[in-house]
């Protein structure tokens, strides 16, 4: 199985502390390589909590809604809470709106490949 990266808007969960086994959504990194996380509820986008990398266990999905919406400078705590709500609650969005808030490891392991073909 193919390592999933640390990346800006990927969604990981807590190994340790108080958050263990929450979700969160990482917004950024810090120079002495701490990740900045959000869940949009207890941790907002204007207080990211640090947390090193070893406390975190990376999930196999990427918000690239989210990452647009940063982008653009509109993305709001209430946008990442319901991502990782639709990812706790297992999919019950349908699935052209799920599409547009993240993607699987999976789905963009397929989409690379066919724009190299």
């Amino acid at each position: 199985m193919r390592e999933v990266a640390f990346e800006p808007f990927r969604v990981v969960e807590s190994k340790a502390g108080r958050d263990k086994g929450r979700l969160f959504v990482i917004v950024g990194t810090r120079d002495d390589g701490m990740l900045l996380i959000s869940d949009g509820d207890l941790r907002k986008l204007a207080k990211p909590k640090p947390k090193k990398r070893m406390h975190l266990k990376s999930r196999p999905w990427s918000m690239n809604r989210l990452e647009i919406l940063y982008g653009e400078g509109r993305l709001l705590d209430s946008d990442i809470r319901k991502a990782l709500d639709e990812i706790r609650s297992g999919g019950s969005m349908p699935r052209e709106q799920a599409s547009c808030l993240f993607q699987t490891s999976e789905s963009m392991a397929q989409e690379d490949k066919i724009g190299k073909e």
